[in-house]
């Protein structure tokens, strides 16, 4: 019987929400730091006198994406889910035989995956059981058709204008849906949120940061950006994060990028990025970026970003 995707995030664990909101209020200040610092961008400015701030605040939900909370998966994405959770322990071929036992039942009652289960004598075959049931997670991967159906579904940063017309932003971290991919990709929850408020609130430094003369990019602008740009800006800013305070946050770059692994294409364009250029290289083609009047396209950003790798060469 198909499960949809309410379903699933009604069974994730209650306490889910309690650990996002922990690590949240752990990394957010430290996030924030090491952001304006990278990009040398700022939520205030001093315009002749007075002060202009930009309040980016970060709202939990437990994440029911719009028109996606039907969405149905096959009954054996529960079969899945216990696999992903003990997936770090099946790679190592460390898995208790009695830990497996009710996996073993599960495999006996499930008709789509089709897998026969282990008796018990057969222990000593274990070993070749894990290399076919991680198998199993590869080819039935549900990550990739939930990550796959919208974008923004670990969390999102949401812009426009108050009342006032004033630019404002807020970012959403989806708590359900953290609880649910991080139990699919085997990584924790609190490591996951990290990956995701840095990820957020990398697009909303890069947005409505203010530079040292006071410039923003325009939010008309900025939403015309390809995609691929957008996503390349804060998986980069968000990769430096991560690398620079691996001390503090040991394993959320590990998550960052099994998370990547299973993600669409643009949320790997700062690969190239990170391996062919120094951060004052996409600095720099991000400052030209937001000042340009035309539609910035991947290779647009990709020319910018030669040119900059130019000037400063021969700076």
């Amino acid at each position: 019987m198909p499960i949809t995707l309410s379903e699933l995030l009604r069974r994730v664990d209650p306490k889910t929400e309690e650990r996002v909101e922990g690590a949240r209020r752990r990394a957010n200040t430290t996030v924030r730091n090491l952001l304006r610092d990278r990009t040398r961008l700022s939520f205030s400015f001093d315009d002749e006198g007075q002060r202009r701030v930009r309040q980016v605040s970060v709202t939990l939900d437990p994440g029911r994406p719009h028109n996606l909370q039907d969405i149905e998966f096959d009954d054996d994405i529960l079969v899945l889910l216990e696999l992903s959770k003990v997936r770090t322990l099946l790679e190592a071929g460390a898995l208790r035989w009695s830990n497996y036992q009710s996996v073993n039942q599960m495999l006996a009652a499930n008709e789509s995956i089709q897998m026969q289960p282990l008796d018990g004598a057969l222990f000593e075959h274990h070993q070749e059981r894990f290399k076919e049931l991680l198998q199993v997670l590869d080819t039935r991967d549900p990550l990739q058709k939930i990550l796959h159906l919208e974008h923004d579904i670990l969390g999102e940063y949401s812009y426009g204008t108050n009342f006032y017309g004033e630019e404002v932003g807020e970012v959403f971290i989806y708590w359900g849906i953290i609880g649910l991919v991080s139990d699919l990709l085997g990584v924790n929850v609190e490591d996951l949120t990290i990956v995701v408020l840095a990820h957020e609130l990398a697009h909303a430094y890069t947005h409505q940061g203010f530079e040292i003369d006071g410039t923003q990019w325009e939010s008309k602008r900025f939403k015309s950006v390809d995609k691929s740009v957008k996503e390349g800006l804060a998986q980069y800013f968000t990769h430096l994060f991560l690398t620079s305070k691996q001390d503090s946050f040991p394993d959320a770059f590990d998550a960052f990028e099994k998370l990547r692994e299973k993600q669409a294409a643009c949320y790997s364009t700062h690969k190239a990025w990170v391996t062919d250029n120094t951060p004052e290289h996409v600095r720099r083609a991000m400052l030209e970026a937001r000042r340009s009047k035309d539609v910035v396209s991947k290779e647009r950003f990709d020319e910018m970003l030669s040119a900059a790798k130019k000037a400063l060469s021969f700076g």
